[in-house]
């Protein structure tokens, strides 16, 4: 028995409020203190905050909560003054002074998360500027997360404008512990509005660097005002400053835009532009060094004025477009920028690729990521090769106006970033050129990373059923296809993240690319992940059995030997050769074969393997659907005579199915979901055992009981139907699970057979199920009892069927083999690959199959340490042991998403940089091997 040492739980208690900011007065104040009753009038926290929405309404956990909590949310937290780094949790909780907090994790709130104030209307007041404490709480944060402060107005804006703050740069985590006080002045274009004022603290960019995301607080808002002299005259801008230009000697810069308007003017607003600047009414065209717009009955309505480098001259520009008008306020925008000198003697990209990491390199290309990777960070290409280009600040991509197919110049410095190499940029400029947009590459899975920086395409992936997340991996075979970040601070958001795909074969596009030696596919568009055809069945089968390990498989043979139109193969003869062909090929220790229709069939079978040099013995239930029709469907073992001694069988639920026939109803069938109790268990067709000493040569002899299941089948037409066979499904096998829990605790146990449902998801989808979960939703609810092996391949989007997208056949086991299990030995047969018309001449499943290896090691480890990123888990179902005498785990490394991990030792020690996210489950228990 062991004990549970703690479990992780991670939870969200809301409290929402509502009201706005109702100004009165010259200031407004918030401190914060009061978190624990929920938020203050007028302010909102909110996830999924982009440059066109306010994003959605999210949660506070009001309770006091410690800097270090790693669940993702926003929180009470102590405010970082008159507190240290080292303040303790009790000294935390003590604390009145609270700052309005945000954890963020790699599933909530990176980015896009966003402390929010909305004021009812500015009316009557103008000279807004703000001022607050943004604060950085725990230095076990390694991740850093940059935040802007921007404006709007109206019920509900779709732009914003950013903020020129001191500091210029909001940063958080980065293993600081710092409360920096910050200031800004809002442009006159928040003045005297009659609608709402939203001002808002967000980070639009993916968090920085690995490890921890920090806890970030902000403290002690302040929003300054005073009144308005209505009668006097006015000019507003929608800006005080615009976004760094850049352009090389000889070509203006891509333009930016503000807008600008008067009130009570007694002549036109003058815009004038600084040296090296020059300003239009239109994006294209008419610049000039200054514009007049003229007033009518003293009012110059909202008008957009566009500003751009000349580029006549190299070197650095900057100064203010002033906007001025007799007796009003001069009202600047500020503006920078750069003009380059031309670059020249370019080198091919590929030769450059060959050169020593820190040499400077002049290249040229054209794009294939833009703002998709955020704008940092671009990929260009010739006709030699392609490479990674970046620059640590700004927008590179925003700043040059680039999208893909652009031609650029690049120059700068060859390094890497996780062994992908880049040219860390010094200077790059568009050229004014026709977009050409470049081919993919077609390659294979194995020439990705000699393709790296090339936009290529890989075709015959099997895509797994997914929605797609940010900053996240997807394992779909051959390839990993990598989701970068959601959004960036320039507003672009990836069109990728949320979007759905379902399994299937398909091909993928995207840059070739790495993480260290591990190869990526870095993928783009929407376009980028297309699903062309079904899943594609599986691996090759003669690679499948191997001398030394427990070769375990399950097939449902379609109406093995029955005859008669409607069940299953016509041609009775050369069903049972293609099944020969099968197994033999396959040529696993044991099968669990279901469907079997007629045992003069079956036994035939079995005689040609013997006569053929496959010495196999076969057995079969005698407890079939429907009082034993003699037409039925079989559940039958096919397994290896030599590797299988004190071989015995029995049915589960014998006693009960006796008592049916007798027209008695036990009391376990008193909840049973269908009036009709003679259905229980697929009407009959129980579950069959068969338990053997397993003789693997090498290996100590181990006896085990393996478990063949047909379950209840589906139906799609009628939806009543449907859900009542699901229910009756569900009854079955949860009744099954409490046996073996009950009667078989201490038995290595192997299930296997047609599940006909999904371990993921319920196949049954129009029962009507909430969030389709699936009939086996109580054996993925038991992972310290049963190995759900076959998972994995629902999650990879195969198949298991010939004309469905889904699992349905699976392989699980009890935790006495967890240990023995072969990792990633599940596969699908690759029949098709040498039956002719394999669908309708043999079968319509597959076969699926798994190994295990049941040498034993003694004396078990002493000392397991996990690491990352080699030991990371995100999915599936994980148990790992050191000895429950004098062991130790000791993890640094990371459960992300749906992982399911048990760590079992005498001692578990969790070191920095372990972490388990929001969602995972994670037990630590004092146990393990011995």
């Amino acid at each position: 028995m062991k004990n549970i040492l703690f479990v992780l739980f991670f939870s969200l208690f809301a409290l929402f409020t509502n009201g706005q900011v109702v100004l009165s007065g010259s200031s407004y104040s918030q401190n914060f203190d009061g978190l624990a009753n929920g938020l203050p009038a007028g302010w909102t926290v909110r996830t999924g905050s982009s440059a066109t929405s306010l994003g959605t309404t999210a949660s506070l956990t009001t309770a006091l909560t410690n800097w270090n909590n790693t669940a993702g949310a926003f929180k009470n937290f102590a405010s970082a003054d008159g507190l240290t780094s080292t303040s303790t949790s009790t000294q935390q909780s003590a604390s009145t002074d609270r700052a309005l907090g945000l954890r963020q994790t790699g599933t909530f709130g990176d980015p896009n998360a966003a402390f929010v104030m909305q004021v009812s209307n500015t009316t009557g007041f103008e000279n807004f500027a703000l001022s607050f404490k943004i604060q950085s709480l725990d230095v076990a944060s390694a991740r850093t997360v940059t935040w802007q402060v921007q404006w709007a107005v109206g019920a509900n804006p779709t732009a914003f404008n950013t903020l020129t703050t001191v500091p210029a740069t909001l940063t958080t985590g980065g293993s600081t512990f710092a409360s920096t006080e910050v200031t800004a002045t809002l442009p006159s274009g928040a003045n005297n509005q009659s609608g709402n004022l939203w001002i808002r603290i967000v980070t639009l960019a993916s968090s920085a660097g690995a490890n921890n995301r920090p806890s970030t607080g902000i403290d002690d808002f302040s929003l300054t005002y005073s009144s308005i002299n209505t009668s006097n005259p006015s000019i507003s801008v929608s800006t005080n400053s615009l976004l760094s230009f850049t352009t090389t000697e000889g070509s203006p810069s891509i333009e930016r835009s503000y807008t600008v308007s008067g009130e009570n003017l007694t002549e036109g607003i003058t815009v004038t532009a600084p040296a090296g600047f020059e300003v239009s009414l239109s994006p294209t065209s008419s610049y000039a060094s200054s514009l007049v717009l003229s007033q009518s009955s003293g009012v110059v309505a909202t008008t957009t004025i566009y500003a751009r480098l000349i580029g006549n001259v190299a070197g650095s520009f900057s100064g203010n477009v002033t906007n001025t008008s007799t007796g009003a306020t001069q009202q600047n925008v500020s503006v920078v920028g750069t003009v380059n000198p031309p670059l020249a003697n370019f080198t091919p990209i590929a030769t450059a690729r060959t050169q020593t990491q820190g040499t400077t390199v002049t290249i040229a290309g054209r794009v294939t990521v833009g703002q998709q990777f955020g704008g940092l960070q671009i990929f260009i290409q010739d006709n030699t090769g392609g490479i990674s280009v970046f620059r640590g600040t700004g927008n590179i991509v925003q700043e040059n106006g680039l999208a893909i197919g652009d031609s650029v110049q690049v120059q700068g410095v060859l390094g890497n970033f996780n062994q992908l190499l880049q040219v860390n940029v010094s200077q790059i400029s568009k050229v004014n050129t026709s977009s050409v947009i470049p081919a993919p590459k077609v390659i294979s899975s194995s020439e990705i990373l000699q393709n790296e920086g090339l936009l290529v395409r890989i075709n015959d992936v099997n895509i797994q059923t997914t929605t797609f997340a940010a900053q996240t991996n997807y394992s779909f075979v051959p390839v990993q296809v990598r989701i970068t970040q959601q959004a960036n601070s320039a507003g672009y958001v990836n069109p990728l993240v949320g979007t759905s795909i379902t399994a299937g074969t398909g091909y993928i596009i995207g840059i070739a690319g790495r993480f260290n030696t591990s190869s990526q596919v870095l993928a783009r568009l929407t376009t980028d992940i297309v699903r062309t055809g079904d899943p594609a069945p599986g691996s090759t089968d003669d690679s499948f059995d191997a001398d030394g390990t427990l070769d375990v498989a399950c097939w449902n043979i379609e109406w093995f030997g029955a005859t008669g139109s409607g069940f299953g193969p016509t041609d009775e003869t050369l069903q049972k050769d293609n099944a020969k062909t099968v197994i033999k090929t396959i040529n696993a220790d044991i099968f669990n074969l279901n469907e079997i229709a007629n045992l003069t069939a079956f036994n035939t079978l079995v005689s040609e393997l013997n006569t053929e040099g496959f010495a196999y013995t076969g057995v079969c239930s005698s407890r079939l659907s429907n009082n034993d029709n003699v037409n039925g469907q079989r559940v039958c073992f096919l397994y290896k005579t030599a590797l299988f001694s004190n071989v015995t069988t029995r049915h589960i639920f014998e006693a009960i199915d006796d008592s049916l026939d007798a027209s008695q109803t036990p009391n376990l069938l008193n909840n049973y979901p269908d009036a009709d109790k003679t259905r229980f268990w697929a009407s009959g067709r129980l579950p069959f055992t068969l338990t053997a000493d397993v003789n693997i040569p090498n290996s100590p002899s181990k006896r085990i009981m393996f478990v063949g299941v047909h379950a209840r089948a589906n139906t799609s037409t009628n939806p009543t139907e449907a859900l009542s066979r699901y229910n009756m499904r569900k009854f079955d096998v949860e009744a099954l699970r409490d046996t073996l829990n009950t009667r078989f605790a201490n038995t290595p146990i192997i299930m296997l057979g047609d599940f006909n449902d999904d371990l993921d998801f319920t196949v049954a989808t129009t029962a009507g199920v909430p969030n389709n979960v699936t009939s086996y939703v109580a054996y993925n609810n038991d992972p310290t009892r049963f190995n759900m092996h076959t998972r994995v391949l629902s999650d990879a989007g195969l198949k298991s069927t010939v004309s469905f997208s889904d699992m349905i056949d699976h392989v699980i086991s009890s935790n006495e083999l967890s240990s023995n299990y072969i990792t990633g030995s599940a596969r699908v047969s690759n029949a098709e690959s040498y039956v002719t018309s394999y669908g309708s001449t043999t079968s319509d499943h597959y076969s699926v199959m798994l190994r295990f290896n049941l040498t034993e090691s003694s004396p078990c480890s002493n000392l397991l340490t996990l690491v990352s990123p080699a030991d990371d888990y995100s999915s599936g179902t994980i148990t790992k042991q050191a000895s429950s005498t004098a062991g130790k785990i000791v993890a640094t490394n990371t459960i992300t998403g749906t992982a399911n991990a048990t760590y079992q030792a005498k001692a578990v020690e969790l070191n920095a940089g372990f972490k388990a996210e929001s969602g995972t489950i994670f037990k630590a228990e004092i146990g393990g091997c011995n």
